[in-house]
């Protein structure tokens, strides 16, 4: 009877826990719908603006042909003046050829001030377009992510009565919460806050409209600057965030490529080195290799933000064809391992390779540098793919 009724509370602690995580997952899935709604809503007012300068566009290229037109005209009268002159030096003719020379010349001016204009609105449509292009990545990231979770959702409603499933949805969680405080962070340091000075710029920009055009410009200017500063922002967000394709190509020129464009963009010196002779690397379930990717990546994302290191050393290795083993090291500044563990995006690291049942030793002294070193069985029964 006491087994029994042991049995029931396991039973009872189990059914809890699966509801705390769909609703976890639920309340995230709305944050995410939140995102994709104004990347929507966003996407909706860069297309009125495209369509807007596509329109003065238009018209603008209309007055430039009736100037060109009209310039050419003036011209041709011009010449006619001039032949004129030479037959006969009259007095009225000179006014005349006078006139009209200041009327051709006022019509070139008018013709080079609206192909100005012209260029400025054609170059404001490329940025615009580049802006709609970029949101609208932004806007099929976020209905991804809309579908995963309703993927894992539908899992958990399905296996809710399984208490085999314990440990895997947990894992889940953990995964979610990780990847979600991880975009969070990204946001909140770069995206959120530039769109909150755009949208005061905005409002101060309403007030000068009308009462100082040439502060509404100043005031437009350091908007446009504001709006390329988070554009540059959210394609970094975009680049790391992008999904990885493993099966039409081979893992370790992903890795390649991506240290190559780390040290393109960031001038870091990364060495790389692979030790899989039989090729092991490239046979390994996608899970697993988006994984030992997404490690390779936070370990050096970390080293940019925190070490100030001029030469870094990857190297990774299959053992005994049983674990894949990373070693990250760097001889930058370091860090006092009893203190500052928390302080340089560590906790993070522990707990992607604690969920694919990976073991992590880090080493680092102040002024000595830093060592990870992260080891994953191979025989995983069950990865979980953390995006």
């Amino acid at each position: 009877m006491e087994n029994k009724m042991h049995i029931e509370q396991l039973k009872k602690i189990i059914h809890d826990l699966n509801k705390n995580i769909e609703s976890s997952l639920r309340e995230d899935k709305k944050s995410i719908l939140q995102v994709s709604q104004e990347a929507n809503e966003l996407l909706l007012k860069l297309q009125y603006e495209l369509n807007m300068i596509t329109e003065d566009i238009k018209d603008i290229i209309r007055q430039l042909e009736n100037l060109q037109n009209e310039y050419e005209y003036s011209k041709k009268e011009l010449i006619n003046i001039t032949n004129e002159l030479k037959n006969n030096n009259g007095h009225n003719n000179q006014n005349k050829y006078k006139g009209k020379y200041n009327h051709t010349i006022q019509i070139y001016t008018m013709l080079k001030e609206k192909q100005k204009i012209e260029k400025e609105m054609q170059d404001k449509r490329k940025d615009l377009e580049k802006q709609f292009k970029e949101v609208h990545e932004l806007s099929k990231i976020t209905t991804e992510s809309i579908n995963r979770v309703n993927i894992i959702i539908r899992e958990l409603d399905n296996h809710e009565d399984n208490i085999n499933k314990n440990n895997y949805k947990n894992k889940i969680a953990k995964a979610q919460e990780f990847e979600r405080r991880k975009i969070a962070r990204e946001i909140h340091d770069g995206p959120a806050q530039d769109l909150g000075a755009i949208i005061m710029h905005t409002e101060i920009i309403k007030k000068y409209i009308e009462l100082d055009k040439g502060k509404a410009k100043e005031q437009l200017t350091i908007l446009s600057e504001l709006a390329k500063d988070t554009l540059k922002y959210m394609r970094n967000i975009l680049y790391e965030l992008r999904p990885l394709d493993f099966e039409d190509n081979e893992y370790e020129s992903i890795i390649v490529d991506y240290v190559k464009k780390t040290k393109e963009k960031y001038g870091m010196n990364v060495e790389t080195r692979f030790l899989d002779p039989e090729n092991m690397l490239n046979k390994l379930e996608s899970s697993v290799k988006l994984n030992t990717f997404r490690i390779v990546q936070e370990s050096l994302n970390n080293i940019k933000k925190h070490a100030n290191a001029t030469l870094v050393k990857l190297k990774m290795e299959v053992v005994n064809n049983n674990f894949v083993v990373i070693v990250i090291s760097d001889n930058g500044v370091g860090f006092d391992m009893k203190s500052k563990t928390d302080s340089y995006g560590i906790t993070g690291l522990y707990e992607r390779v604690e969920l694919i049942g990976g073991d992590i030793r880090i080493e680092s002294e102040k002024n000595k540098g830093t060592r990870l070193k992260v080891q994953i069985p191979l025989n995983i029964e069950r990865t979980l793919k953390i995006s």
